[in-house]
């Protein structure tokens, strides 16, 4: 499944940092990101976009090194365009 992915001559990962921050007792930090996946898609007529929403938690540890300790992909809307407005008046 992931050579396959790989192997996608369509392929394109774009990825926006967004804020990221530190607790103020150096115990805990957080990065996002906004990241789009382009890649093939056998229903549709050309390659197709997904945008995914990203955030990583980091701990200190051992040698001045962060490690993960918990990270979230989530798939967005396809409209990049939908409002709260727009969810209102459905």
């Amino acid at each position: 499944m992931i050579g396959d992915l790989l192997a996608d001559p369509s392929l394109s990962i774009e990825a926006e940092p967004d804020a990221g921050w530190v607790a103020g007792s150096g115990d805990l930090a957080t990065t996002a990101a906004t990241v789009k996946v382009t890649q093939a898609d056998g229903e549709e007529a050309g390659p197709v976009s997904t945008p995914l929403s990203h955030q990583t938690v980091w701990q200190p540890a051992d040698g001045g090194l962060w490690q993960i300790r918990s990270h979230v992909l989530v798939r967005c809307q396809r409209n990049w365009d939908l409002t709260i407005r727009d969810l209102a008046a459905a």
